[in-house]
This record gives C-alpha cells, structure tokens and sequence, in this order.
C-alpha cells in the first residue's frame, strides 16, 4: 500500500509515516509527511481549510 501512496521507502523497506485526508470520492485532498504529522492539530487545520473551499 505503501508504494501506491508515495510513502515507500526503500532504503529502509519500510513506509514512511504519513497522514492523509481523504475526501468523500477517494481522492487524496492533503498529505503530511515525517515526524510531525502526528501533530492532529495540523490535520485538522487542514480537514477546515479544505471545509472552506467547497
């Protein structure tokens, strides 16, 4: 699953931590990659930016 994403790392064989807001229809609306994307604050800073555009 890791590879379809882009968060495959080969190096270390591992996936890359990644968060991801997925919108209704499947399609990947934002993406937050590293150490900080645990952070949910940012994430929902994101879910509300993308809330406005519609």
């Amino acid at each position: 699953m890791g590879k379809r994403y882009g968060v495959w790392d080969d190096l270390w064989r591992v996936q890359r931590r990644t968060t991801f807001v997925v919108d209704r229809h499947g399609k990947v609306r934002w993406t937050d990659a590293g150490r900080d994307c645990i952070d949910t604050s940012r994430t929902l800073d994101a879910v509300a930016r993308l809330a406005r555009e519609k």
